[in-house]
């Protein structure tokens, strides 16, 4: 029995999508093929690079790069060196913002977060960016 005749959702993995194929680096030097998946939270779609392996004789996935809403791998690379230099620029001005000294003040607080978030989306983003730049280059994609 297949997985689609088990129910599973057949739009889950997105069509037309080039598979990075990876000689030498699944477990015991076999070659692995990793592909993109679509998950629906809620009423949002994000995608998700992912591998297959078996685990105890069973099919497992491992996800190996969050794309977030980007469909495809050359979307994600595309656009995330452009979002990372946007949330930068924002955390910056959010910084930028505050007076010296008023720091304590709630509304300059919550400036201070905002811009604590963005660094931190952005710090998340180019960790990925990194891992999909190596991936790429492993596996010629």
């Amino acid at each position: 029995m297949t997985s689609l005749e088990k129910g599973s959702d057949p739009a889950s993995v997105v069509p037309n999508i080039a598979i990075l194929s990876m000689p030498g680096t699944a477990q015991g030097g076999r070659s692995m093929a990793a592909y993109v998946r679509k998950k629906g939270v809620g009423r949002y779609e994000y995608y998700q690079l992912v591998e297959n392996r078996r685990v105890d004789g069973k099919p497992r996935q491992k996800v190996l790069v969050h794309l977030g809403r980007h469909p495809t791998i050359d979307d994600a690379l595309k656009e995330w060196s452009r979002e990372i230099r946007k949330l930068r620029r924002r955390a910056q001005k959010d910084r930028d913002s505050v007076p010296e000294g008023s720091e304590s003040m709630a509304v300059y607080r919550d400036m201070l977060k905002r811009a604590a978030s963005s660094e931190k989306r952005a710090d998340t983003l180019e960790t990925n960016l990194k891992k999909l730049r190596k991936l790429r280059k492993q596996g010629g994609v």
